[in-house]
């Protein structure tokens, strides 16, 4: 049993009770080690590979395999180990080292002897000394003289190029900053640029590209480009070519047809190179500034796709969507409404498992030219009520994990998360569990378990799942679960040292969509509706709008049970004709809640209306102005699409109960999103900066569908989806394809400048007074200025243009 504090006291007493209960812990440190190591070795025996489920646990590599070492190298001792409390650095140690030492060490640790890993260590040290002939050591220290010699030789050249690099970075500084000095300190430049050019290249040679490749360059390379640009900066400097000012780069003076990634370019100037070359650092970026890095676009399927949420999330997070399945006709037609670009097809992963996995094949060769190409991740909202304590795991008939196994096993994508209940993984379905990480791990998967916390990604739901997250071995020291970190809102408070940490409330994440005709800001006295409205949002807001939690979606709130059929109750007729005496029969009941309405669970309504809502109202649109009395809102899919974070613009199709349904059952795309980052960090070794921080701002693209009304001939109103052009490009710059524009703009703009290319007008070079509209110059006189008789009826010749190129004018115009 743990010690009180008491005793804990107790034992600090004296040297002997100190000493003894050290010893102690010393003792449960090493019988914890063993029994560990233990354990690892029955799991082996019994076929299971616990690795990724210790890893998940907080066990690094490292230790795994020390530990699953310890019984086939050290079981012989394991009671020598245990009484001589060997602690887990020398276990490690006693791993590491050769047969030889680790056998030296084992005896000095059976006699008693204290032995700790630097001791180990020490004991291999000197065994390998030993082994090595005197000839052999004679040319190690050689080695390590010369390797001391080049060093010592290295630093010093390096000291002179810096000291070199720092006294020309200050010369150019008095240059730009005293004008007045100009001649004598122009020439000092020259002078010790050429002295450090001289040096620059006997160290990197004097072969780089030339000025109008350095972007593509730097697309490939940042230090090479940075060397190129130092390189041009020294030789320019050397032969003198500047005069007033430093030599400079300026894309504000490009003249080149992509005026938006000319804008985008950064300038350049010879002090900054210099600075590079003297190790002295840039100025920091502002606090605000964003930066933006280039990604790679990465490639995702998605089986049970459901409404589209899981891929909203996906897509936010940069991977490119190829294909997404679903067996529901319903939920196809809605991902196909929103988002007819992502061709979702209708496909049971199960009983159409050959098509599938061709039309993945098919998708994938479109999406790369390299024919060993994996997917990089595949994911799905698997059904989990075969994990939610009721169901029979794998074993269960409605169960597809075993299904979306089998396809990681055909596709081996680089990583793949699956969400399930979190029942998964407890101890009834432990077999299930473990033979699935080790299924996993035989492929070649490390697996974590992910367990959000909703309300902290924006999602105000007690949701009870889990994301089982599977990622390939080689990526997966660079896997980081999501976590979200919060606000302090608390502010400055002295007397109180609790920490309020902001979550979105119900008020935050409804008010706009329950309450968007609230009055905001009173002129006048409301109508009576209005202010019947406006009493329920401020009461409902007061009263429920502070909360940060609902209950479950999908347990309960969307199970239905059809209404019993109403029936005649006639009286029994016994077989002599006569008929049964008793009451009276009842009139037929109709169907209500407590009689064949919503299925609710025991309290589960009570739940639901201590959170501000009537879950047995089930509208299919939010109630407006209507004169209505309301304390509650009522269940709408408006309302469930708030809670799950979908954008109000994502449509819902089919019945409304459907809808509802689909809803409930969906994923909040805020969680994939944040998944999905972790994953393209991984494989990417970059982030994408186009995160989206919250629930809220999912699906801020632009749909790509819109509802429109078209009346027919019979004045029949009909409603028709209409595919919307696609938006222009995002202001924020991703991938590899805009490095290139970027590199092909500096390209054209250094070009141009020189006269090796055409340069294109802008409106500061043709002024305000040029018309491009109507293509003639106006020089600031009207019309009636210019008289037909000025002549005095001789015809003119016709005047050519001052500003010549008004196609090039034209083209200015419609870029800007």
């Amino acid at each position: 049993m743990p010690k009180t504090k008491e005793t804990e006291q107790k034992a600090w007493r004296s040297p002997a009770s100190i000493r003894k209960y050290v010893l102690e812990l010393r003792q449960k440190n090493t019988r914890t080690s063993l029994t560990l190591s233990d354990s690892i070795a029955k799991l082996h025996a019994l076929g299971q590979e616990p690795e990724s489920f210790l890893r998940g646990l907080g066990v690094s590599e490292t230790d795994y395999r020390v530990l699953a070492a310890v019984p086939k190298l050290l079981a012989r001792h394991r009671v020598a180990l245990k009484d001589q409390r060997v602690d887990f650095d020398t276990l490690k140690a006693l791993v590491e080292v050769g047969m030889r030492s680790r056998a030296k060490a084992l005896r000095q640790i059976t006699k008693g002897i204290p032995v700790d890993a630097e001791g180990v260590r020490a004991m291999e040290a000197k065994y390998q000394d030993r082994k090595t002939s005197a000839a052999a050591k004679v040319y190690a220290l050689g080695r390590d003289r010369l390797k001391n010699a080049l060093m010592e030789r290295v630093q010093q050249q390096e000291a002179q190029f810096l000291e070199s690099a720092a006294t020309l970075l200050g010369e150019m500084r008095r240059f730009a900053d005293e004008p007045g000095n100009t001649p004598r300190v122009r020439n000092s430049i020259i002078h010790k640029s050429g002295e450090l050019l001289i040096i620059f290249e006997s160290l990197f040679g004097s072969e780089f590209v030339p000025v109008e490749d350095w972007e593509i360059l730097g697309s490939k390379d940042k230090l090479a480009k940075h060397y190129a640009q130092a390189h041009y900066a020294l030789t320019e400097l050397a032969a003198g070519h500047f005069h007033d000012t430093l030599p400079v780069i300026d894309p504000k003076d490009f003249r080149g047809p992509s005026p938006i990634y000319e804008a985008a370019l950064k300038r350049w100037t010879a002090l900054d190179s210099v600075a590079f070359l003297s190790g002295v650092a840039p100025p920091p970026a502002p606090a605000k500034q964003k930066i933006t890095r280039a990604v790679q676009r990465l490639g995702a399927i998605e089986l049970c796709a459901g409404i589209g949420g899981q891929a909203l999330g996906i897509q936010s997070a940069g991977f490119k969507l190829l294909g997404l399945y679903e067996k529901d006709e319903t939920a196809v037609q809605t991902i196909a409404v929103n988002r007819p670009s992502w061709q979702p097809t209708q496909c049971d992963i199960r009983e159409d498992g050959d098509k599938l996995l061709r039309d993945i094949a098919e998708r994938l060769r479109t999406f790369s030219d390299d024919p060993s190409y994996r997917v990089d991740l595949i994911a799905a909202a698997l059904p989990w009520r075969a994990w939610d304590g009721h169901g029979q795991g794998l074993s269960d008939p409605d169960d597809l994990l075993g299904t979306a196994k089998g396809i990681i096993e055909k596709l081996r994508p680089k990583s793949f998360f699956f969400e399930v209940a979190k029942e998964f993984e407890e101890a009834r379905y432990l077999k299930d569990f473990n033979a699935l990480t080790s299924f996993f791990a035989r492929l070649g998967y490390h697996t974590e378990i992910f367990r959000p916390h909703f309300p902290d990604f924006g999602v105000p739901q007690a949701r009870g799942k889990i994301y089982l997250i599977g990622i390939q071995k080689r990526f997966a020291a660079k896997l980081r679960l999501p976590a979200m970190e919060l606000k302090d809102t608390r502010g400055e408070q002295p007397k109180s040292s609790k920490k309020l940490h902001r979550r979105r409330t119900l008020e935050d994440i409804l008010d706009k969509v329950v309450f968007a005709g609230r009055t905001r800001k009173r002129i006048g006295a409301p109508g009576k509706e209005q202010f019947m409205f406006d009493k329920w949002a401020e009461y409902w807001t007061k009263t429920y709008g502070k909360k940060t939690e609902v209950p479950d979606l999908s347990r309960g709130l969307n199970n239905f049970r059809k209404p019993k059929a109403a029936r005649t109750l006639a009286p029994e007729i016994r077989a002599d004709g006569t008929k049964r005496r008793g009451p009276k029969p009842k009139e037929p009941v109709a169907a209500t809640v407590e009689n064949g309405g919503p299925y609710l669970p025991e309290g589960f309504w009570e739940t639901w209306q201590a959170r501000g809502f009537d879950i047995r109202d089930r509208l299919e649109k939010l109630p407006g102005r209507d004169g209505t009395q309301r304390s509650l809102i009522p269940i709408t899919p408006q309302v469930l699409k708030a809670l799950q974070g979908y954008p109000m613009s994502w449509h819902l199709i089919g019945s409304t109960d459907e809808q509802i349904n689909h809803v409930c059952e969906a994923t909040p795309p805020v969680i994939a999103l944040a998944i999905a980052r972790a994953i393209y960090a991984a494989l990417n070794s970059k982030i994408n900066d186009s995160f989206i921080s919250s629930a809220s701002a999912i699906g801020a693209d632009a749909p790509e569908t819109r509802l429109v009304e078209v009346t027919t001939g019979d004045n029949e109103i009909l409603k028709r989806w209409i595919r919307l052009p696609p938006s222009p490009p995002s202001a924020i710059l991703n991938g590899t394809e805009v490095e290139l524009k970027l590199g092909k703009a500096w390209n054209y703009g250094i070009r141009a400048n020189r006269g090796e290319l055409t340069k294109y007008l802008r409106e500061e070079d043709v002024g305000h007074d040029y018309d491009d509209e109507d293509d003639h110059y106006y020089d600031g006189r009207d019309e009636h200025e210019f008289p037909e008789d000025d002549d005095h009826g001789q015809e003119r010749e016709p005047v050519e243009k001052p500003l010549p190129g008004t196609d090039a004018a034209s083209l200015v115009r419609r870029l800007l």
